[in-house]
């Protein structure tokens, strides 16, 4: 997906004006929004469709934007961090397939919604050309 691999080129990419160390410990920790997550989800639940990893990425982005609360939830599970993690090579593939799980869950949500709202809104939707509109860059 575009953003599995535009995450790794971030995590590869080395500082080039310091000591070339990893860029991603001088990106800001937190994400915007444009509230299409938000529309998706309001409209979910006036629809009475279940989009659950849809709503769980909108949660997460609003915890991302107040970093106050992080930090002080991060200390309250200190004891925790970088504890019982399988080592890396286990890790990784474990990572990889709870993302595309997520993906395979948000785009089944999305067509339950879109089929959902093309049912009330008699839109007549292809959603085979959904397919391919979001195969080309949809996040």
């Amino acid at each position: 997906s575009y953003l599995f691999d535009i995450s790794l080129k971030v995590l590869r990419k080395e500082d080039e004006f310091k000591k070339r160390e990893p860029l991603v410990d001088y990106i800001l920790d937190r994400a915007g929004q444009k509230g299409t997550g938000k529309w998706t989800v309001i409209d979910a639940l006036e629809r009475n469709v279940c989009v659950p990893t849809i709503a769980e990425a909108v949660f997460a982005r609003n915890i991302s934007a107040n970093k106050k609360l992080r930090t002080e939830l991060s200390t309250v599970f200190e004891e925790f961090h970088g504890k019982n993690l399988p080592p890396l090579n286990k890790f990784l593939p474990l990572l990889k397939n709870g993302l595309y799980a997520s993906i395979l869950s948000a785009y089944a949500q999305g067509y339950d919604l879109i089929s959902q709202a093309s049912r009330e809104e008699g839109w007549d939707v292809n959603l085979a050309e959904i397919s391919r509109i979001w195969e080309g860059g949809c996040i």
